[in-house]
């Protein structure tokens, strides 16, 4: 018959453990290591490079959770589906990151597209007011200098007539 552990001794167990959770919490609060790996530093990885992060770190759990005697079987395999699970999550949100930089760009070009397209139209309108107010201009010249030519006609004729 095997031993069974009296009430007492599992809620000994349970508040070591308990305790011995909430020191490691501490100490990764305050930036000590316990056992944990913090070489990575997820706030200053530049964004390329964070689902590389991600699956190391999957990695890392997953074979620290098998190696583990101590867990039930059920419990490993919540952890590992919800940390599977939570990798998903994340290529997801890389991907729709990736999309979106995408989007951005092709936006980005079609508006430079417009804008070129656009100061090419209101430049070839300003060349074709130009040429409209030249000739407008001309046409006023050409006016003026037909009217003075007359006006000099008219008084050389008076001149000629008088003088004979």
């Amino acid at each position: 018959m095997a031993h069974r552990p009296s009430a007492g001794t599992v809620d000994m167990r349970k508040r070591a453990l308990l305790q011995s959770a909430a020191t490691n919490e501490d100490r990764l609060e305050n930036g000590q290591s316990g056992t944990h790996d913090t070489s990575l530093n997820i706030s200053t990885m530049p964004q390329s490079t964070l689902v590389a992060a991600a699956n190391k770190l999957l990695q890392d759990t997953k074979s620290q959770i098998e190696q583990s005697g101590n867990l039930k079987t059920s419990i490993k395999e919540k952890v590992l589906y919800g940390i599977t699970g939570m990798y998903e999550i994340i290529l997801r949100m890389s991907e729709s990151r990736q999309t979106l930089q995408l989007q951005l760009e092709k936006s980005k070009l079609s508006v430079k597209e417009e804008l070129l397209r656009k100061e090419k139209e209101y430049a070839e309108k300003l060349e074709g007011l130009l040429e409209t107010s030249n000739g407008a201009n001309a046409k006023g010249t050409v006016r003026d200098i037909l009217k003075e030519l007359a006006s000099v006609r008219q008084i050389l004729t008076q001149d000629a007539a008088g003088k004979k």
